[in-house]
């Protein structure tokens, strides 16, 4: 293997450690341009996997009980007073910490027992005869991998490709826009952008990561030859084993009219990893971070890593540790990686080299859409990447601008530090164009964990060393699965009389016992697109995108049972409860301000009205 990262923080003045940076330099370099940056990340990528006895841990669990046996010891060292004046705080942490360090080696092998035993080859069984050969996420509804979704993706496409909307005339201006309303910057959820960036999270699961395993093997065979010179012959057995893992995920992209290529390892082969789907003749770039595989012990351990890290290197306040170190430099910790390879300028190259492509081909030079979105554990990374480049825009370069977040079924991933200096950056410049859409369904228990509040009048009285120090970030929109209408956080517009999605009414208890009309009259949260009647004033679109069906299993498919066995909180996070939750909504959707249309003047495309000039006219009173 190549010298760790510590050899290379500590003795970069040594000739051999110089010789063995241009060595592997040298290597990547006789790669296909695209894949160079990948391949010198899956290189210093570390395997966590050695493990011979099923009864002895791996790497990866010795690697979590030391973070977190170090912020429990490091808390109490100097947090003493804890357990007279903060009780509570501490019998969380003195429970909560074990807890999981036992739970979480019985996880690893109750894992490893049933792979052993089978486990593996039965569900591989499942998928081939039930479920067209999909992997576990995607079990559920495989329709959204097929021609009936065509018309969503075309859609959701030439949205990607718009540009911004021209900004508001200054004339136009007035005292709304520095109030508590917000801006007068568009900012719009568009729900066939949703549905697109929601099949590219759910398509980067495909990916085969133990041929993945196999190729990292053998990059590591041939840079540890020195004397030898890489043969075309070993390039295109990588390659070849590279684009093998990824076959699904290239074939479904080709459907779509669009390319992928994969990223980063986020420092951790075989976990989460991060991908781009791009093309030639398009204007944009979607980065897409995979989400937690059920059967994939790394994921779990990033997952359960919780306890908070200092963040202020590269975003904002304390960050879930498990999230950031998969993502960030640490060069402090002998499994990541120094900064001249972290994942985060892996994926920051790889986005301008294709951006700088994608410009060279176009006779009109403008900026290409950088889009990103993740599911589940990659919907928290995409938004920590997110307010990487929230924070440095610059980071992107000349030639891209960074459009909208999409995250599905994100947990949180910082403390109210962390929350509060994003809220500050979201809302700087007043007329800011992007935003983190976090989407939710209903009762996804995903999106809960881990606790903590979001209510700034709670956090600022929530000890900074709390479990519970935790908050969300972005604007968060909740579908429900009873076909509700959605609800947001806030006002997505400055004036109060554009159409917003707001908390819809019903009489159904919260598991509090509140009826959400309860709230609304509480909070004055009032009911849009409402007639005189009180009912819903609601255009219904007769596109045939509206039409879908609940998904019905084969018959005598045993994933019916498995599917009504599920606890509701936890089958709403799987992302085809995401995709048909957003179907009931369709209805809500305002499709004069929400859908894509073209310009006929200059034959450009908008995302809402034709210009922002008639939105303004029409929205905005004078």
């Amino acid at each position: 293997m190549p010298p760790s990262v510590k050899q290379y923080d500590t003795y970069l003045d040594k000739t051999n450690v110089k010789d063995d940076l241009n060595h592997i330099k040298d290597f990547c370099s006789q790669f296909p341009k695209d894949k160079q940056n990948y391949i010198e990340d899956l290189n210093a990528t570390p395997e966590h996997r050695p493990q011979v006895l099923v009864w002895a841990p791996s790497l990866t669990y010795f690697v979590y009980v030391h973070r977190v046996l170090k912020n429990v010891i490091i808390t109490l060292l100097f947090e003493w007073s804890m357990p007279i004046f903060h009780p509570f705080n501490f019998c969380l942490l003195i429970t909560v910490f074990p807890t999981l360090i036992i739970g979480i080696i019985i996880l690893e092998v109750a894992l490893h027992i049933g792979l052993k035993f089978g486990l593996g080859e039965l569900i591989q069984r499942i998928a081939d005869e039930w479920a067209d050969g999909l992997s576990i996420v995607n079990w559920w509804d495989p329709r959204i991998f097929t021609s009936e979704v065509d018309e969503i993706v075309k859609d959701g496409i030439i949205a990607l490709d718009a540009p911004l909307p021209p900004p508001l005339p200054e004339e136009q201006l007035d005292d709304s826009i520095f109030g508590v309303e917000g801006t007068i910057q568009h900012r719009g959820f568009h729900l066939d952008i949703a549905e697109l960036l929601l099949f590219m999270s759910c398509i980067i699961y495909e990916r085969n990561d133990e041929i993945v395993r196999n190729a990292h093997k053998l990059t590591s065979e041939i840079t540890r030859q020195k004397g030898k010179s890489i043969t075309q012959e070993d390039i295109k057995t990588i390659t070849d084993r590279l684009k093998e893992s990824e076959s699904r995920i290239h074939e479904q992209a080709r459907k779509w009219g669009l390319k992928f290529t994969s990223l980063s390892e986020l420092n951790s082969l075989g976990g989460p990893f991060s991908g781009m789907f791009w093309s030639l003749e398009h204007n944009f770039i979607v980065v897409v971070f995979k989400g937690t595989t059920p059967l994939n012990f790394e994921d779990f351990v990033i997952d359960l890593m919780f306890q908070r890290t200092d963040a202020r290197s590269f975003v904002f306040g304390e960050v879930h540790e498990g999230f950031y170190t998969s993502l960030f430099p640490q060069s402090g910790h002998s499994t990541s990686r120094s900064s001249r390879s972290s994942p985060y300028i892996t994926i920051l190259r790889a986005i301008r080299s294709k951006a700088a492509e994608i410009q060279d081909l176009r006779s009109e030079k403008v900026k290409v859409n950088v889009w990103v979105t993740g599911h589940s554990l990659g919907a928290a990374l995409a938004s920590l990447f997110y307010t990487r480049l929230i924070k440095s825009p610059g980071d992107l370069g000349p030639n891209c601008i960074l459009r909208d977040g999409y995250m599905f079924g994100s947990p949180s991933i910082g403390d109210a530090d962390f929350a509060a200096e994003f809220a500050s950056y979201t809302n700087s410049p007043y007329d800011r164009h992007n935003t983190l859409w976090r989407i939710i369904d209903d009762t996804d228990i995903i999106t809960k964990l881990p606790p903590g509040w979001s209510d700034p009048s709670v956090r600022r009285v929530i000890n900074k060393s709390s479990i519970l120090n935790y908050a969300h970030v972005g604007e968060g929109i909740r579908f429900f699965q009873d076909g509700s209408r959605p609800s947001s956080t806030k006002n997505l517009f400055s004036s109060g009389k554009e159409p917003i999605i707001i908390e819809r009414a019903s009489d159904n208890l919260s598991f509090i016992g509140w009826t959400r009309s309860n709230v609304n009259e509480l909070f004055g949260w009032a009911k849009l697109n409402m007639n005189d009647d009180g009912e819903d004033n609601v255009e219904k679109s007769h596109s045939s995108k509206n039409v879908f069906q609940e998904y019905k299993h084969k018959e005598g498919s045993p994933l019916a049972i498995i599917e009504k066995l599920m606890p509701t909180f936890f089958k709403n996070h799987l992302p085809a409860r995401y995709f048909s939750v957003m179907q009931r909504s369709r209805k809500y959707f305002d499709y004069s301000h929400s859908s894509t249309t073209v310009n006929e003047k200059d034959n450009t495309y908008a995302s809402g009205s034709k210009n922002f000039q008639e939105f303004a006219e029409k929205h905005i009173e004078k």
